[in-house]
């Protein structure tokens, strides 16, 4: 677009000043693509991607096709050597444990190669793409500001990326010329030649959706023919659509492959989207003994910042409030300064998190509070700030405002994808709606979300949904379906070792269904057994 030129001049510059912060003599390499253009070779056999300079681009077994799922490991398209060698992708480990299963690494969001390595993937597909003189020239012979703005991306670059970078998997598109979508093989390789460029733009118009669309029936889900990152993949895609109990599965997996391969590099972020899994499963022991096996990999400031601030949460469930308090002013003391903003809102939205459970519902709306006055909620933390203030204001009775939250945040959740905040939404609606005396809405919302937590295997949903019921019953008149709903709810804490709150509220609401039906001494046992585990 117009800003093609503008961008890229300014990211360079910005590149380029950086390299001389740490070395004056350094700047960067100017590569003329026109000569290997107009020699004929392929890029692979450019002295530019040669050991010498770049690190060769390592052939896959059949060129014409490039890398494909029937015969190249994803792992192989990595810099094989020179001083690039094995060059990793810069980490992003807050990414692995974000609740919208984010990749790992930086790299555009419609970029779906899970490789933590630099890689090219190399194929004939392309080799014609490289802008030539003449290309350049007819250029700049253009006459109008809009056409030299248009042509100087498309002609003067165009194909630059799908060279260099590749695409990997062209025979997943083999299937669509036999049933007549692609006319020949030659179309097949056209379109898998700028498939990048394809998905970008899908992916910009939300025409596709990685989590959703049956992306993750093609992937393979054997260790041996998929490997550690194609098994990360698959699990990232379960996690986005809130099939936590299979993803964790997947991580385990690959967390076992990366292990014999003693890649803690690459173990780290795998390790972290388990714990994000196991924490949606209600599974607070498990989630806490694997981010310790987190601690000992967290090697940069940022990696240990994201095992804090998980850590901390996950201490939170487990009623230990201190150590889950000094575990994010640690991470907030070790955060670098470029990512403090983010934390910052991630720790209020926890703290707020803290307080709900310990019944101060007045501080759980003011730390609530405070997280929403931060960001513009299009990104899965700032959506968790506006569904955290939702539930605040729902606690304090404040349901014309936690309606116009829920709802607002719904929207957010359904228009982006991110279906780890869709069942607690519903549940925030239905809080609304009880509050409002429409109690048939109240019921119907609290069913979408139990079914959603049942498909997902979501402990703690279907725990929400059960307790939620038995409120709505006992205001209704009907104790002795409320305590059904209650004992209910209580199996399910026993059953996947919720937290201990989890258990303070299904007693509670066992002994307060107990008292109205008149079972006094059932009920004082229960009530009693409540003080004890909130002491």
């Amino acid at each position: 677009g117009n800003g093609f030129l503008a961008q890229h001049i300014k990211f360079s510059a910005m590149f380029d000043e950086s390299l001389r912060s740490v070395n004056p003599a350094a700047t960067l390499p100017y590569w003329d693509y026109t000569i290997d253009a107009a020699s004929g070779r392929p890029i692979y056999e450019s002295p530019v991607m040669s050991a010498a300079v770049f690190g060769s681009m390592t052939q896959p077994k059949h060129v014409n096709w490039g890398f494909t799922y029937a015969n190249d490991k994803i792992e192989r398209a990595a810099i094989p050597d020179g001083r690039w060698a094995q060059l990793r992708a810069e980490p992003s480990p807050v990414a692995a444990s974000s609740p919208d299963g984010a990749d790992s690494f930086v790299r555009a969001p419609w970029n779906l190669n899970p490789s933590p390595y630099v890689s090219r993937f190399t194929s004939k597909l392309s080799q014609t793409a490289l802008p030539g003189c003449a290309a350049h020239l007819e250029v700049l012979q253009t006459t109008s500001l809009g056409d030299f703005l248009r042509d100087v991306e498309a002609k003067g670059y165009g194909g630059v990326p799908q060279v260099l970078g590749g695409v990997y998997g062209c025979d997943q598109l083999i299937p669509m010329q036999g049933k007549g979508y692609l006319t020949s093989e030659a179309d097949t390789k056209a379109v898998c030649a700028t498939w990048e460029t394809y998905l970008k733009e899908l992916y910009r118009l939300g025409l596709v959706d990685f989590a959703h669309d049956g992306w993750t029936d093609l992937l393979p889900d054997d260790d041996a023919s998929a490997g550690a990152w194609l098994l990360v993949t698959k699990a990232r895609m379960l996690q986005q659509q809130a099939k936590y109990a299979p993803a964790a599965t997947l991580y385990e997996r690959a967390a076992r492959l990366l292990a014999a391969d003693a890649d803690n590099e690459g173990l780290l972020p795998v390790l972290l989207g388990s714990v994000f899994c196991l924490f949606n499963l209600g599974q607070w022991d498990e989630s806490l003994a694997v981010v310790k096996r987190c601690r000992s990999l967290a090697r940069l400031p940022q990696e240990k910042v994201e095992v804090l601030v998980v850590e901390g949460n996950i201490l939170v469930s487990l009623c230990r409030w201190d150590e889950a308090v000094e575990n994010w002013e640690r991470a907030l003391a070790l955060a670098p300064p470029e990512g403090k903003e983010v934390l910052t809102q991630r720790i209020l939205i926890l703290r707020s998190r803290l307080f709900s459970i310990l019944g101060h519902y007045r501080l759980t709306g003011q730390w609530a509070e405070r997280a929403a006055g931060r960001g513009n909620w299009k990104t899965p933390v700032q959506a968790m700030g506006l569904n955290a203030f939702a539930s605040a204001a729902g606690l304090v009775g404040d349901y014309h405002k936690s309606g116009q939250l829920a709802d607002a945040c719904l929207d957010l959740v359904r228009s982006r994808g991110y279906a780890f905040l869709e069942i607690p939404t519903l549940l925030n609606r239905a809080v609304v709606a009880q509050g409002h005396g429409d109690y048939h809405m109240a019921v119907g919302l609290i069913r979408e979300a139990q079914a959603l937590a049942a498909a997902a295997d979501d402990s703690e949903g279907t725990f929400q949904a059960e307790y939620m019921f038995g409120d709505l019953s006992r205001r209704n008149r009907n104790a002795k379906r409320a305590l059904e709903h209650h004992r209910a709810a209580l199996g399910i804490v026993e059953t996947h070792r919720l937290a201990a709150s989890e258990r303070v509220r299904a007693l509670t609401g066992i002994g307060m269904d107990l008292t109205v039906l008149g079972r006094v001494v059932e009920a004082q046992t229960a009530l009693e057994e409540t003080v004890r585990l909130s002491r």
